[in-house]
Formats: structure tokens, sequence, C-alpha cells
């Protein structure tokens, strides 16, 4: 598989250099199969209008890698969301955590159904009358919308024109978001796209249930979801929501891109959020130190800021509990729909972590966190692999956020996040292995190296939690101070009893378990 895809990628970055900017386009014709006819009937639609043509032509070459969720392949967890819909149609908006207790209900009778999630080429399946809808509907709201006249040709290829984002679409969703906000739209009609583009945003915002504990907690499988499905329920972790926005923005004529933090340094999971195009970014660039929220300008990345910080309560903490207000990015991505040529995805003929098999992702961490070019020393001068990964760590062990080629005893790695914990490591058959010591990467950008203490003994050890104290958590464990705890060493073998994991202490020079 790998090498298939590796092939297939050359091929594409082989087209991509050829035949005057025709190869992109040759190429995804001839990977179409039999839907090669619908793509070459746009084609020729547009002949006699250059305009349009040009944005057929990005659209179809572009498409290349681009997929969509069959639903028929995931039709087993239907019934979750028909009650999830069926409740937010009859009762609004889920209140008092009401989405656990419907979930747990239909577990108790569909707890045997799994699904297998199984994705289709968007150049085999998409037909021209969608493609010729979709082309006219976007020029048709470039002229008339005031807001889209004076917008540049760039940004509406790259930002309004496509019809997907992170390989979910649905082709009735232009026509259902243009009827959604007609009349917020129309109530705004000599608004700048900046201010219609935050009405509607603030709209789903308030609408949508940012739900993580039932799609990557307690209650996983439910995702990937259709469009269809978050349309419909309104519910889904940040990634949905901001699919379900960006719809919405292009839709009415407003730029809209996919922008995602990997891996916080602080916290868990990757979080995803949405960006207008040409709007103002409020505050400074992020230095990855903790500050206090004090007003919406202080938030440079969406959701950096935990909510509980917004009112703190510091007077409330003995000295020995200290807070964290907000997490720490180590990396910025955009996911364009415009296949980005030197992306990993595109140079890479070995296997490659999921973050980075996406060939639109961009890195702009230099647009919201302070970062630094590093040179990473590496234990060897020989490596196992091609590619060599910074790390951070997370719930689920250590996430590759960042690639560079290994050269001898060093890494090369561009806009690195200042006041990160790292680790360099190779990535081999879905699993993480060091290729060099960890370190944190200071704001002058020197690296400060974690190394074990072998040649001496510790009397005793702090240990810090992944995730730091926020307020609710920081006042729970006011209570828990003075309190007594047993550490075990589960590595320890007790040679008289066999492996034992219980605490235990030394008395008298004999190993004593409690």
């Amino acid at each position: 598989m790998v090498v298939k895809c590796f092939f297939f990628f050359a091929l594409l970055t082989f087209y991509a250099c050829s035949s005057g900017g025709n190869g992109l386009l040759e190429l995804a014709l001839d990977k179409s199969g039999e839907n090669r006819s619908e793509l070459e009937v746009v084609l020729d639609h547009y002949k006699d209008d250059l305009k349009k043509l040009e944005a057929a032509r990005f659209l179809i070459c572009n498409m290349i890698g681009k997929q969509v969720l069959d639903s028929n392949s995931v039709k087993g967890n239907q019934v979750y969301f028909d009650a999830f819909a069926n409740y937010r149609e009859t009762y609004g908006s889920f209140l008092y955590d009401i989405q656990y207790a419907i979930y747990d209900s239909i577990n108790k009778s569909y707890s045997h159904i799994k699904v297998n999630p199984r994705f289709l080429f968007d150049l085999k399946e998409l037909s021209s009358d969608y493609l010729i809808h979709h082309i006219d509907q976007c020029f048709q709201n470039k002229e008339r919308f005031p807001w889209c006249k004076n917008m540049d040709w760039a940004t509406f290829l790259n930002y309004l024109l496509p019809y997907t984002t992170d390989n979910c679409h649905w082709e009735h969703a232009w026509s259902y978001f243009d009827r959604k906000y007609a009349s917020l739209r129309d109530s705004m009609y000599t608004c700048s796209y900046e201010e219609i583009g935050k009405a509607i945003s603030d709209e789903v915002e308030q609408g949508f249930l940012n739900e993580w504990i039932i799609f990557t907690g307690k209650y996983q499988g439910l995702r990937p979801m259709t469009f269809q499905n978050i349309v419909a329920t309104q519910i889904g972790t940040c990634l949905e929501k901001s699919t379900y926005k960006i719809a919405a923005l292009r839709a009415n004529g407003i730029p809209a891109a996919l922008n995602m933090v990997p891996c916080w340094g602080n916290s868990q999971y990757p979080h995803s959020w949405v960006e207008i195009i040409g709007s103002k970014q409020s505050g400074s660039i992020y230095d990855n130190t903790q500050r206090p929220f004090l007003t919406k300008e202080d938030i440079k990345i969406d959701g950096m800021f935990w909510r509980d910080v917004y009112q703190p309560k510091i007077d409330l903490l003995p000295s020995a509990i200290t807070v964290q207000y907000c997490r720490t990015a180590p990396k910025v991505y955009r996911y364009n729909y415009r296949i980005q040529l030197h992306s990993l995805a595109i140079l890479s003929k070995e296997e490659i972590p999921a973050l980075f098999k996406n060939p639109g992702l961009e890195d702009i961490t230099d647009q919201y966190v302070v970062c630094k070019d590093i040179e990473v020393p590496l234990w060897k001068e020989k490596h196992p692999k091609e590619y060599v990964y910074l790390c951070c760590y997370d719930v689920i062990g250590w996430n590759p956020v960042c690639w560079s080629r290994a050269e001898g005893t060093k890494a090369y790695f561009p806009k690195m996040g200042v006041n990160m914990l790292y680790l360099p490591a190779y990535y081999n058959n879905g699993s993480i292995q060091p290729a060099g010591d960890a370190f944190i990467l200071t704001s002058e950008g020197n690296l400060r190296k974690l190394l074990p203490g072998f040649e001496r003994m510790e009397s005793s050890a702090t240990f810090y939690s992944k995730v730091p104290y926020r307020m609710n958590t920081a006042l729970q464990a006011a209570g828990t101070i003075g309190t007594r705890f047993y550490v075990c060493n589960f590595r320890i073998h007790n040679h008289t009893r066999g492996k034992e994991h219980r605490p235990f202490t030394y008395e008298g020079g004999k190993q004593v378990w409690y």
C-alpha cells in the first residue's frame, strides 16, 4: 500500500511539473476511471468562459486524493444519528447532557453493531451536473453579494470555490445554508464580509454542540460522520463543527479555511477551528507562556484558553498550587483544497503518520505562534527511516507534529513553537521510536535536553501531570494538600514471592510488601 501511494504521488509530482500546467489535469482525468466523461462534460461546458473554465480546472486538478464517506458503509450507526436529529428537531438544543442518555438508551439494543467506514474518491463519483451547478452558484454569489465584488481571484479559488473540507461534503449544502442564513444575510447587506462572517460563526457556535466525550472518549465508533448527519444533528467534535461552519460561510460568499493544532503541549487531543480569510487577526503572536484571559483580543488561537479561567479566582488557592490559563501549541497547520507539492504526502516513499497524509497540509505556525528554526541532534548517523519527526506528548503517547529529513547526526526543523517539550523520533509500523534526547525549546531558541541522571540517587521525586491544573481541578486539588500517597514501581521484582504489583518499603534491609 505504501509503495502504491508513493507511486501515485510520484506521478502527481511529475505531472505537476510538466505540460505547462496541464499535467495535473491529465493525471486527474486518468485517475477518474469511468467518471472521466462526466469531468470532460464540465470542461467542455465552460470552453467559452475562461474564468469558469479555470475554476473547473482548479477543482478537478486538486480533486486528486479527495474523498467522501460512503454512507452505506456506516449505516449501522444511523439509528444513533436519527435519534439525535429527532431530539434536536423536537426540543431544540441538547440540554442537561441529554445526549448521553440518548446514546445509552440506543446502545442497550444496538451495542452489537459494528461499522467499517469506507471512502469513495470524488474523481470517480462527482457528476457533471453537481460540479456545473456548484461552479455557477459560486460565480453567482460573487456577483450577487456586494462583499464579494472586490474579492481577489486567488482568494475566490482557494477559499470560496472548494466544495469540500477535510473529505466531508454534501451536494445540497450550498442551497441549504443559503436558505438557512438568508434573513441574517439580508439584514446585514451593507456590512463587510468579516462582519457577516462573524455573525454566521456566532450563530453556529450557539447552536452546535461541541461534544468530545461521545465521539472520542467513552463512546467511540460514531466517527467519521456524513455531512448530512452533521447538519441534521449539529453535534460533533471541533472538526465536525468547523466543517459545518466553513460550508455555511462559503455558501454565503465568505472565504474560509480550516486551521488546526495537531497536539497541545499541555492538554489532550488536536483542535480545529475556522479562519475567515482576510479578516483582521486579534492579539499578538502567542509565545506559549501562561497569561490570564482579560478580553477576547487575548485569544490568538481558538481554544487556547480554558473556559474556566475566564473568571479567575486565584485568591481562593493556596500558594502551593499553580494554575495554567491556556494551552500551548507546537504547530499550526491549514488544510487546503489546493495540493501542496512540497507536502510529505507528495514527497515520501515510506509509511507516514496520518497527520501528514493530507496533500493540502500547509504550515502556518509563524502566523500564530512564536517559533524558531532549529537543528536537532540525533543519536545515530545512519537511520532506519528517511524521515524523522518531532513529537509532543498526548494522552495516547507521543504524537508527531513536524517532519524533516535526517542528515547525519542532525535534522533541521523549521517554525517550531517555543516553550515546548519535543522528542525526535522515527515512525515505524504505526509506532514511535526515539531518535534522540527529549528537549525543551526555550524562548531564545535553545535546546534544553532532558537527560536521565543515572549516576545519582534521588531521595524524593516530584511528579507532574500531562494536563496541568485549571481552575476547577485546582480548587479540587486544594483539598488534597497534606494527603499521603503510596507510589508503586511495577517493574521491581520480589525475588522471594515472584512479581508483585503492590507498594512496598525496606525495613532492616528487607523488602516489606503492603
